[in-house]
């Protein structure tokens, strides 16, 4: 069934358990467990449509044997939810401490309801499909009929409205039955009317809109247009650089919350900014820079993937390494594929098996499995 492999989950793709990690594993493919960044499995290889735990120890799997899906916690454990037959999962509790108010969306047949831990009932089982934007944001689909959800049990009915995506800083964007989008509140009063043709979400108190000629500039949480739509392309507003990738004309650039354009005049391309650095290519290789557009890490290698725990992985000569925000080569190109840090510790491939290395390079878990993330 498609639905065994819909699980989602909000943060981070591992778990800090004091100074160990949790990873998923297979050694046999589609089938998969859980194991410690020191080597030590909690749970064997026997789930399908494993999700990545939550920062506060939960995971959802589907479990063959039974054809039900199941929440695991941080020990290996299945939690007793208390409900036969669900067959989605997905774990939206993960910022709140009370288990009362840690929350699931499940399935049970066709239909999706909200439940917590203990299987109590917070939404019943009577919508198409529920959305989700952590716990606090929640978008039962009944037909064509939305509401959002309340962590309490309550339902906002949304007239006039097509769809409702994410909220973030306080903003989730819509799309009226008029096709345009505008920008809803947690209680779903229309704050910025819809006359968009397309809208991204909200990041250091801005957001990208395109208007019907296709330009896009960006708004404030009011409506007020603040940079103007010149611009062919936009992405948001990276919350630690406090920059944004803009296209003008054939132009990639950079742009302040200001609207000040910032150009890199020896790059050939530039990428999003993410987690304060954004990559840049010189050429045919690529590299960082700094929110100035100072180089941090110079165009010297054939890929690399984002800042992920101070480090990010770069690749040269076919093989995979890391490097940290200061451009030093922490863990030499050694690996053959590789993950990102996570909290000290990435799941990295030698000699075509998978195993952890800690963030100097020295392997906390041998190389053993045919797959590890």
């Amino acid at each position: 069934m498609k639905t065994f492999f819909t699980f989602i989950l909000v943060l981070s793709s591992t778990i800090g358990l004091g100074q160990d990690q949790l990873f998923n594993y297979s050694s046999k493919t589609g089938i998969w467990g859980y194991v410690k960044s020191d080597g030590t499995e909690i749970t064997p290889c026997i789930y399908k449509g494993v999700s990545y735990f939550s920062a506060d120890g939960y995971a959802t799997a589907f479990d063959p044997t039974t054809k039900e899906a199941v929440l695991l916690n941080a020990k290996g454990e299945k939690v007793n939810l208390n409900i036969k037959g669900i067959m989605d999962l997905q774990y939206i509790g993960e910022t709140e401490k009370n288990t009362d108010k840690k929350l699931l969306i499940a399935k049970v047949g066709k239909k999706s309801g909200v439940i917590n831990l203990k299987g109590k009932t917070i939404h019943p089982f009577e919508y198409d499909k529920i959305t989700a934007s952590g716990n606090q944001f929640m978008v039962g689909h009944k037909g064509a009929n939305l509401s959002i959800l309340s962590t309490e049990g309550t339902a906002i009915p949304l007239t006039g409205m097509l769809d409702v995506r994410d909220l973030k800083e306080g903003l989730a964007p819509y799309r009226a039955s008029n096709k345009l989008f505008g920008f809803i509140d947690a209680t779903g009063k229309i704050v910025i009317e819809a006359n968009y043709v397309s809208v991204g979400y909200f990041s250091n108190g801005l957001a990208w809109v395109k208007n019907d000629a296709n330009m896009v500039g960006f708004i404030d949480k009011t409506g007020k247009p603040v940079i103007d739509a010149v611009y062919s392309m936009v992405k948001e507003f990276d919350v630690e650089a406090k920059r944004a990738l803009a296209k003008k004309g054939e132009e990639l650039l950079y742009l302040t919350p200001t609207g000040e354009e910032m150009k890199v005049p020896d790059a050939t391309k530039l990428g999003n900014f993410t987690n304060g650095y954004a990559y840049a290519f010189r050429g045919d290789l690529v590299g960082f820079i700094d929110p100035k557009g100072n180089w941090i890490v110079d165009a010297q290698y054939e890929t690399v993937h984002d800042f992920s725990f101070g480090l990010a992985r770069v690749k040269r000569d076919g093989l995979w390494g890391y490097v940290n925000t200061k451009g030093e080569l922490v863990i030499d190109p050694q690996f053959e594929d590789a993950e990102d840090m996570k909290n000290g510790f990435a799941a990295v491939m030698k000699d075509g098996q998978w195993g952890i290395i800690d963030a100097t390079g020295t392997f906390t878990l041998e190389p053993k499995y045919s797959k590890l993330k």
